[in-house]
């Protein structure tokens, strides 16, 4: 989680150094809890979901990266829910901002 978010900042700050000004969507794939394939392939952990997207929707980035380990992540679904880190490259872009997850 820690190095996916520091990427995002990295990614963000690229893109502000671009010579011209640009327009640029950083956008994250992969889904919430699941597990295809996996003991838990037909379950969805509602309550891992909407912690996850309540964290996000905080706007504190550091208390994100903290809490969103990988092992907590396996937890959920061991099969796929670690593609949540894409969703911290996409956070560290973003800055500190609250997410909206209506």
């Amino acid at each position: 989680p820690e190095r996916c978010h520091a990427f995002g900042e990295a990614l963000a700050a690229s893109i502000r150094a671009w010579p011209e000004r640009i327009r640029v969507a950083v956008m994250a794939t992969g889904g919430l809890s699941h597990d295809p394939g996996g003991q838990k392939y037909f379950e969805v952990d509602e309550r891992f979901d909407r912690w996850f997207l309540e964290l996000l929707a905080s706007g504190d980035p550091a208390r994100v990266v903290r809490e969103a380990t990988i092992e907590r992540m396996i937890g959920a679904g061991d099969g796929g829910t670690v593609e949540l880190l894409a969703w911290l490259v996409a956070m560290g872009a973003a800055g500190k901002r609250a997410a909206r997850t209506d």
